[in-house]
């Protein structure tokens, strides 16, 4: 037995016996009720997992060492004072790590893909169940997003496990996942793999030291050399036999830190992926985990064979709240801190950073969300709003450590100064010493080969620059090298004679500042801006957050001169005109602008439409391959690119007006645009509101539903209503169902199983699903319209804020759907983190029952209108009216055609990992001009669900089984892979079910 575990039942036994001892109901009786219950929860986790072994000298000696390497989370970002009196002092990575999540859902990861509960949401999986379920796994996340974190945390928990430790250990690993508040939820992480031994490998370091030559091939052997050379050097060359034995024999689990940070000259990347898939080989039983930036692992070539991908997802709300208490509280617990006061001060920063939509932005990446806390802590609880101005406190912050003096302790305890801070060895001020490093920040940023990672600054130009400003006769190169090798800040050494910036976040913004400050600007910042975009893009955007508000809006007008006509539509004015919204959409008001200013919000309106809907074209030539390097804090989840260009086919742009290529732009860069348009005012037909017709000043009289009017109930001349543009399908015959011939279920079957881990147990139900689709036949349907779009988020909270979910309007409700309303206490849709809420995006976390009150709450007020008849009225469609709008009269598996195109949707595999603004695949429209019916969101039909309907359903019109468990569901999603896209695909759905993944769309009964 494990010395914690004997340590654990001992306080058990004592606590026993002091509640035996007790007087009943006394003060202390519930706080030992309560840790004898924390206690007894420990030891019932703990035997799920296998003790440690017997001590053995060689291994624990080396597991000691990667405790000591793993436990302190190096951020050069964290000011001394607060964690600590010591300037070195460094984050206890056990006691802030906060349980990261995938994009990867319950839900797709069994293959019952996007299929809603009953209640609530599908379940986000973690990283850790992610690694669990898969034995070679690529973690892909933004920069700052946690990879290497998880990576030491991992580490440090398996090596703590070995060791019997009583912080990091199996428990800690397994930490049940904050709830909404913050708090654990009740559930342990799984973690089946048991003891693994786990060896971590940074890959920008194998890269520089253990890789072959260029060109020549590389096998696993490389890697193992390395790892032993690592030993060597840290007199553990006598465990060297037992690692390998334990790898070949056992398994084990090697983690590969940061695969974008390889340099991709003289493609070491390519032999990065030679040298893990031979050691996948060599080590079959061994589990491997593999970091990197998401746009960075997109390239084809670089993908390994035999790895299952997940994308880190942005920190929830309840992993910000529990961030920031296990933040205060490690503050508390090294400083002193009153114990009040640091949860005092932890309720601020949560306050402060729910209350603010940018706050909360910047909080759900880890890295930014660490320096907010570290400069809340600083400032004695307050926290600058901007990013910019969050980018300047935390640059002067790591300025300020990086500069400052170095003290130590001498025998008698007394503070004594080793070395005094930079500005004074060198005689200047603290701005001249940033000044240069702007300038170097800047010069590094135009030279740097790769777009990924920061740059590297020769020591030898380093020095230069700052003896250039140098006024002390007393220093040299010599004298400055030596003081700048012992320095941690804002420059770190990397390197033999090379320095780089701590994060790419501060190496651009340093370049900004710079940029701002030069005397043409913004001439010049526009510049670079239109010859490399995929370099400049952040710097540009950083920019456009410094100084005054009058120069923000003349970078914007000089990246957008003029509108979007003929002779304009050069890919290079998009791409700037795109740049100019960003610096717009972060850093500046629309509101009481001058003429001038109005006029350029109607030219980015214009442009920004153009790139949504495909009408400006992109063009690659100009360009490197991969998209823009949207920055490690743009808005989540729009800067992680996708894919490489090539594939893009859609219709071109008139090309004899000179272009380009006519391919569009990327999909995760036309939903930028549509979040932007968003702010400009989305103007495009059938996305928004229109006012309620012909009643200016007056209410409205008319019939209702079921003859009911809407008189006296206040349906003001000011309500809007949503804009609907319909799409008509005539009467007349289609295929309906999946066609064996092209869709075979057994090939549909076999490429889930392929691609998915499904249970045992819930393939017969996963057959049931597919085979529900059959047999396909012909069905007649009376003519209909139906909406183009989803119902977006502007339309339907017209409903909202028109008191659709109280009294006023309970009779659009059905009895059980207003039933359902009142005990879930419903009060608007579910709430989401951005982009779910924009504006043009499809309306998520909304129940079938809320879908139906929308459409009779419309149907009273286009009565009311004049917009319909009294004999209609709006509806969901049925899953036959809805198959047919999608697929033609032919029956065509997708709504474009037979064949699948990842260019024509918004499905996982895009990247954008959220709902995408409504019309942003015009190429994927439906034979009726329906657009997205493939993708974006799963919606509503008005029918119950059976699965054996298609069998005996009629064969006009038909309206779906008299009753069932739940609704039909049609379309897919951006959660879903490509077979959940199809057309035919039928999936079930709780009628008090609500997701980020479903939405619905109307259907116009004919007069």
């Amino acid at each position: 037995m494990s010395r914690y575990r004997e340590e654990l039942q001992e306080q058990r036994e004592q606590l026993k016996h002091k509640l035996n001892t007790m007087l009943p109901d006394s003060p202390q009786e519930q706080e030992f009720q309560t840790q004898l219950q924390e206690i007894e929860q420990k030891l019932q986790q703990l035997a799920v997992f296998p003790p440690p072994p017997e001590p053995d000298p060689l291994r624990d000696a080396y597991l000691r060492r990667v405790l000591k390497t793993t436990s302190r989370l190096e951020l050069s970002g964290i000011d001394r004072k607060a964690t600590g009196t010591d300037a070195n002092s460094c984050l206890n990575l056990e006691a802030v790590y906060t349980a990261l999540l995938t994009l990867s859902s319950e839900h797709k990861e069994t293959l019952l893909a996007s299929l809603p509960r009953e209640e609530g949401q599908a379940r986000r999986l973690s990283a850790l169940e992610m690694m669990n379920r898969q034995k070679r796994l690529v973690l892909l996340g933004d920069p700052g997003s946690g990879k290497t974190t998880f990576v030491k945390f991992v580490t440090l928990c398996l090596a703590g496990a070995w060791l019997d430790d009583p912080q990091a250990n199996f428990l800690r690993l397994t930490a049940p996942l904050p709830d909404e508040e913050g708090k654990p939820t009740d559930e342990p992480q799984p973690w089946e793999a048991g003891l693994l031994l786990p060896v971590q490998v940074v890959l920008r370091d194998f890269a520089a030291k253990g890789l072959p030559a260029p060109g020549q091939p590389a096998k696993a052997k490389h890697l193992w050399d390395y790892i032993v050379k690592n030993l060597e050097e840290n007199m553990l060359s006598a465990f060297i036999p037992q690692l390998q034995h334990y790898f070949q024999e056992q398994g084990g689990l090697l983690l590969l830190d940061g695969l974008d940070e390889v340099p991709e000259a003289d493609r070491r990347r390519g032999q990065i992926k030679q040298i893990v898939e031979d050691f996948t080989l060599l080590f079959p039983d061994c589990r491997i985990l593999v970091t990197s930036r998401t746009y960075a692992y997109q390239k084809q070539d670089w993908k390994l064979d035999g790895f299952h991908e997940t994308i880190l997802a942005p920190f929830s709300k309840g992993q910000i709240r529990c961030f920031v208490d296990r933040w205060y509280q490690h503050i508390a617990a090294v400083r002193s801190m009153d114990r009040d006061n640091a949860q005092g001060r932890a309720e601020r920063l949560k306050q402060a950073i729910s209350r603010n939509d940018r706050l909360y932005s910047l909080a759900e990446r880890p890295l930014l969300l660490t320096l907010m806390a570290s400069l809340h802590a600083w400032r004695g609880g307050s926290l600058p709003e901007k990013r910019g101005d969050l980018y300047a406190e935390a640059t002067d912050l790591l300025l300020d450590w990086w500069e400052q003096d170095k003290v130590v302790r001498n025998a008698d305890g007394q503070i004594v100064v080793r070395q005094t801070s930079l500005s004074e060895l060198l005689k200047v001020g603290k701005e001249r010493v940033q000044q240069v490093l702007m300038f170097l920040a800047f010069e590094a940023h135009q030279g740097q080969p790769d777009l990924v990672g920061t740059a590297d600054v020769p020591e030898e130009r380093l020095v230069g620059q700052l003896m250039d400003i140098c006024r002390n006769d007393k220093v040299n190169p010599v004298l400055l090298v030596e003081y700048l090798s012992d320095r941690a800040g804002l420059l770190v050494p990397r390197g033999v004679k090379v320095y780089s910036f701590p994060h790419r976040t501060f190496q651009e913004y340093l370049a900004a500042c710079h940029l701002a400050d030069e005397e043409n600007y913004p001439d010049t910042v526009v510049r670079l801006a239109r010859e490399d975009p995929n370099r400049w893009r952040e710097v540009v955007l950083l920019v456009g957050g410094i100084g005054k508000t009058a120069m923000r809006w003349s970078l914007v007008n000089e990246l957008c001169p003029y509108p979007p006509e003929n002779g304009k539509r050069l890919p290079v004015n998009a791409w700037s005109a795109l740049l100019a919204g960003q610096v717009l959409y972060e850093s500046l008001s629309i509101e009481r602008l001058s003429s001038a200013n109005q006029s350029c919000v109607e030219r980015l309106r214009d442009w920004l439409t153009a790139i949504l809907t495909e009408q400006t074209p992109f063009d690659s030539a100009p360009f490197d391959s991969v998209p823009f390097d949207s920055a490690p804090f743009d808005s989540a989840p729009f800067d992680s690119a996708p894919f490489d260009f090539a594939p893009f086919d859609s219709v071109p742009f008139d090309s004899a007006q000179g272009t380009g290529t006519g391919k569009p732009f990327p999909a995760t860069e036309r939903a930028l645009a549509g979040n932007i348009l968003n702010k400009t005012g989305d103007s495009r037909a059938g996305v928004g509101c229109r006012p309620l017709s012909g009643v200016e000043g007056r209410g409205v009289e008319g019939r209702g539903v079921e003859g009911r009017g809407v008189e006296g109930r206040g349906v003001e001349g000011s309500i809007r209503l949503p804009d609907i543009v319909w799409c008509e399908v005539p009467e007349g015959t289609f295929l309906m169902g999946s066609d064996p011939q092209q869709d075979p279920p057994e090939k549909i079957l076999e490429e889930f199983l392929e691609l998915y881990d499904v249970p045992d147990d819930q393939i017969p139900a996963l057959k049931k699903l597919i085979w529900s689709e059959q047999p396909q036949h012909e069905v007649l349907l009376s003519s209909y319209h139906i909406s183009r779009y989803v119902v977006t988020n502007a339309q339907y909270y017209t409903f909202v804020t028109n008191g659709g979910y109280t009294e006023r309007w309970k009779e659009c409700w059905s009895p059980e759907g207003w039933i359902w309303k009142e005990q879930e206490n419903i009060r608007g849709p579910e709430s989401y983190r951005e982009p779910f809420g924009t504006g043009n995006h499809p309306v998520v976390g909304v129940s079938w029952y809320e879908a139906s009150a929308f459409c009779q709450w419309l149907t009273l007020h286009l009565r009311a209108s004049g917009d319909l008849t009294g004999t209609q009225f709006i509806r969901l469609p049925t899953e036959a009216e809805w198959e047919r709008a999608a697929r033609g009269e032919e029956g065509q598996i997708y709504p474009w055609g037979n064949e699948f195109d990842p260019n024509r949707l918004n499905y996982y595999k895009i990247g954008l990992g959220a709902t995408s603004p409504v019309g942003c695949f015009p190429c994927g429209v439906s034979p009726c001009g329906c657009e997205d019916m493939a993708g974006n969101v799963w919606e509503w039909c008005q029918d119950w669900y059976n699965d054996e309907y298609y069998a005996k359903s009629p064969l006009k019109d038909p309206a779906g089984p008299a009753s069932g468990s739940g609704r039909v569901l049609r379309g897919g999603s951006w959660n879903d892979d490509a077979g959940n896209c199809r057309s035919a695909v039928r999936l079930r759905g709780g009628p008090g079910g609500r997701d980020d993944f479903v939405g619905f769309r109307l259907l116009r009964t004919p007069s």
